[in-house]
């Protein structure tokens, strides 16, 4: 995008030709170079939480007749265009027409989505089995999907069921076998980080009557070698300790069991409140299907980093209790 005329929001200059501009990534406000490494930070970045997403200045621009009428409004930066147009005269970017489609672009080009555009051709067809129209809730079931992306029918399935009163509750597998990590992977890292913690507790408790089992356990001959004193001693001191592996199992079992049933209700509130802050800053449905897509989905990243950081707090508790 061209940011003629539009001002830095550190420094409140205007751009001028040649001026390096550093884009936030999360809300897309530009920058002088210098004014971000003076930062450090986005100007805007404590508006991130509640989905702020820049925009540009709004410009009175003369039109001709046959302008005014096409009602071709950039959905970037909303000036009016040509009838017919197919980037935008001022930002570049590629317009959308009333249906929501790129407009003719002619040639090779005809059938590709700009740079960063909101979805690519098998998304599209994807999202056809969500119409717009059909409203989960706050948001519609289509934004519910872009917002999901792997799983969309059977997360979106299980909305309606909690939507329409038929559960308050909802059970996913997926959450039951890999909590906590599901909620990372899943971008709930709230929800993430209470679960990694009562699990890191869970364990860190039980660990060392756990390890004395262990070293029992290590301690006994091959089972073809065992005798019937063998069997009997090992009996007596797997009892000494046999409340404490049936709580600790017990406490693990549960943890799963309440993640698995909640996963799913709290996955469903927080793709809600992210759209709904979106929709706060931007009602350009190309652009905010671009929006939602970036917000939601996975994160192969958030997944390897709640690994790490179980691993790290045991790595500190290793080393502390040495």
């Amino acid at each position: 995008m061209l940011y003629i005329d539009e001002s830095c929001v550190f420094c409140n200059e205007k751009f001028l030709s040649g001026d390096d501009v550093v884009v936030c990534p999360d809300c897309g406000s530009p920058h002088h170079r210098h004014c971000w490494l003076a930062e450090g930070a986005c100007a805007n970045a404590s508006l991130h939480a509640d989905g702020y997403l820049w925009q540009p200045n709004q410009k009175e621009q003369a039109l001709s007749p046959e302008t005014a009428a096409s009602d071709l409004t950039c959905a970037v930066c909303g000036a009016k265009n040509a009838k017919g147009s197919a980037d935008c005269a001022r930002c570049g970017n590629t317009i959308y027409g009333p249906d929501g489609q790129p407009q003719t672009r002619g040639r090779e080009q005809a059938t590709q989505p700009p740079s960063g555009g909101p979805m690519n051709k098998k998304l599209i067809a994807f999202l056809k089995e969500f119409p717009p129209t059909e409203k989960i809730g706050k948001v519609s079931a289509k934004e519910l999907a872009v917002y999901v992306q792997i799983g969309a029918k059977r997360y979106i399935n299980k909305f309606r069921k909690i939507e329409a009163g038929q559960k308050k509750l909802s059970w996913s597998w997926p959450a039951f076998f890999f909590s906590p990590y599901w909620f990372f992977y899943r971008k709930m890292y709230r929800q993430g980080g209470i679960f990694l913690g009562l699990s890191f507790a869970f364990s860190l408790l039980f660990s060392e009557p756990l390890a004395k089992v262990r070293q029992i356990i290590d301690t006994l001959p091959p089972v073809p070698e065992m005798t019937a004193l063998d069997y009997e001693q090992f009996s007596a001191l797997l009892a000494e300790y046999s409340g404490v592996i049936i709580l600790a199992f017990g406490l693990g079992l549960l943890l799963r069991l309440t993640a698995a049933l909640i996963a799913v209700p709290l996955y469903k509130k927080k793709a809600t409140d992210d759209i709904l802050a979106l929709k706060r800053y931007n009602h350009s449905p190309p652009v905010l299907d671009r929006h939602i897509l970036r917000r939601g989905g996975t994160s192969g990243l958030g997944l390897i980093g709640g690994v790490l950081l179980n691993d790290l707090l045991w790595l500190l508790v290793n080393f502390f209790t040495r």
